[in-house]
């Protein structure tokens, strides 16, 4: 299915059935394809929806500039045009900054958010520096394969996924993300810190690799003080559970989407 969207033709899948739906956003870079089996898996249980962004997979690239705005109202026009009237967004990475810029305009369209394999703390300095090396002709590539590299952790066949797929995209692009997503820092902080200061606060699952809480230590754990936030780590070598444990994660997202998530 497909949608129009300033200027651009959004592709998207609707598939399963049962409310509320799940409206599955990729990450920068990155098509629908790189969700895995997840999409499907969640059909199982309830409607599901899955877009590419504009320049991303099936959707038409516009010659204009973009960047989060543009990005999110491609969502929100998915989400019209599907007629859904509730929905659960699942972002993927810093696709999340696209969804908590979504939730003022969603409002009470949105009952409960997914967080998948994102950094919720304050970003680690090294990521500061390749998202300035990504804006550079000189250094993008180079930038490019070190976060590839540090995502797939060792995991060859994450790390062949994501080459393929990500690796489709070129300067522009990648120049584009890292600005959008340096842009988000600067003017946010970190994740975990807007949505802990959302009004009324909003129920938010946060699926990511064991490992990553070692240097997430304040995004990826649940407190008291916290109530809101739902942690589920996974085992998972890589940073991208929908690729190497696709099963948990959607088992995951469908305990929460139906009230039965644990901390």
């Amino acid at each position: 299915m497909h949608t129009r969207s300033d200027g651009a033709t959004i592709w998207y899948d609707d598939v399963g059935r049962g409310n509320p739906p799940l409206l599955f956003l990729p990450g920068w870079c990155a098509s629908s394809g790189l969700l895995g089996e997840v999409p499907q898996l969640c059909a199982r249980h309830r409607r599901v929806l899955v877009l590419d962004w504009r320049g991303h997979g099936r959707s038409s690239a516009p010659d204009e500039d973009f960047g989060t705005e543009t990005m999110m109202r491609d969502a929100l026009r998915v989400l019209d045009a599907s007629g859904a009237n509730e929905v659960i967004p699942v972002a993927q990475s810093h696709a999340g900054w696209i969804a908590i810029a979504a939730l003022q305009a969603l409002n009470a369209r949105v009952s409960k958010l997914v967080l998948l394999d994102w950094l919720l703390a304050e970003p680690p300095a090294q990521l500061l520096i390749d998202l300035q090396d990504l804006q550079l002709e000189s250094k993008w590539q180079a930038a490019r394969d070190r976060l590839i590299a540090q995502w797939a952790n060792g995991a060859a066949d994450v790390h062949q996924a994501m080459q393929s797929d990500m690796g489709r995209h070129g300067f522009d692009m990648w120049a584009r993300a890292a600005r959008e997503i340096s842009g988000a820092y600067v003017a946010n902080g970190s994740p975990v810190h807007v949505l802990d200061n959302l009004q009324p606060s909003l129920q938010t699952l946060h699926v990511h690799a064991q490992a990553a809480a070692a240097v997430d230590p304040e995004g990826s754990a649940a407190t008291p003080a916290r109530s809101w936030l739902h942690d589920a780590p996974l085992q998972s070598r890589s940073r991208i559970t929908t690729l190497e444990t696709p099963e948990a994660v959607a088992e995951r997202i469908e305990a929460f989407a139906a009230g039965r998530a644990r901390s």
